[in-house]
């Protein structure tokens, strides 16, 4: 196995400046941009564009996704119309601006408990699916239209809330720029939220299965996977360093591998501050020593 490792960079440090050397100092110099000073990119003082602006032209690093946290309120048609209109061509222009590729969103949140899931994990008949996918095919239009893609993230608390159902809305809108963020953790958070239904206690009793079972079907679609670690404690959760938790990425990576994927593990551990250095040294540490010892085992 031979995955470029990326990350997230404010899970180093909220100030870019601060994370940039020691993320270089990993030998990590392709980047996700969320958060500038605890603010969300692009959202973001006009000295911050220039610096990163600079960044790109010096050839000092990469960006390749810009994660603006759109889509992820509670869905509204007139938040749709906010969103095409205002927030999604400011994200478009900046994106090109600094060179990436990529723009990351979401799926708009649900109220929670409003709609059952499905057992088999996918999208209830009742969901505005209709409304969600012309939205997503309408920005992926513009998106191409700029030359970027966009990857609809898997999100707990959205419409989108497993990679099963991520897929179905991406399969529903139908456009070649669309593709899909894999967050397994968001993935089995989605499951957890379902007390009582089958499928979320298999993901509290047997999560490798669960998400390896899943990933099956989605592999195809997947442009970029989040990685990070948890511990199951229904109906909450609690993030960990990884390769202590409940997600084996051992198995997953394989999984991955085997189903053809070649993209970015994106490191995205949650951990909070003091501990978010700490937290990415060792999360790049231990993807590293799977695959190496993987390509050498």
């Amino acid at each position: 196995m031979n995955f470029p490792i990326h990350l997230v960079l404010d899970e180093i440090d909220w100030d870019p400046r601060r994370a940039l050397p020691v993320a270089q100092g990993l030998g990590i110099r392709t980047y996700t941009l969320r958060m500038i000073n605890q603010r969300r990119y692009p959202d973001v003082p006009e000295e911050e564009h220039r610096w990163l602006e600079s960044l790109r032209k010096g050839g000092v690093c990469r960006f390749d996704v810009i994660s603006p946290g759109i889509n992820k309120g509670l869905f509204d048609e007139k938040d749709i119309g906010r969103v095409i209109n205002e927030a999604f061509p400011k994200c478009l222009a900046a994106a090109r601006r600094i060179g990436a590729k990529d723009i990351s969103l979401f799926s708009w949140a649900k109220a929670l408990g409003a709609l059952p899931p499905s057992t088999a994990g996918g999208l209830s008949p009742s969901a505005p699916v209709k409304a969600i996918c012309a939205a997503l095919r309408q920005m992926a239009d513009m998106a191409a239209r700029a030359g970027l893609t966009i990857s609809v993230e898997v999100g707990y608390q959205c419409w989108g809330d497993t990679g099963l159902a991520t897929a179905q809305l991406i399969e529903a809108a139908d456009h070649p720029a669309l593709h899909m963020l894999w967050d397994p953790c968001n993935s089995l958070c989605g499951r957890a939220l379902w007390l009582g239904n089958a499928t979320a206690n298999r993901a509290f009793t047997d999560p490798v299965s669960v998400l390896t079972a899943e990933l099956e079907q989605v592999a195809g679609l997947i442009n970029g996977v989040h990685v990070r670690d948890l511990v199951l404690c229904p109906p909450k959760w609690e993030y960990v360093l990884a390769g202590r938790g409940q997600v084996d990425w051992t198995v997953l990576t394989q999984a991955l591998w085997s189903y053809g994927y070649r993209g970015p593990l994106m490191i995205e551990h949650h951990i909070p501050a003091p501990d978010k250095e700490a937290a990415t040294r060792h999360t790049a540490r231990y993807l590293e020593q799977i695959i190496h010892t993987k390509n050498h085992g």
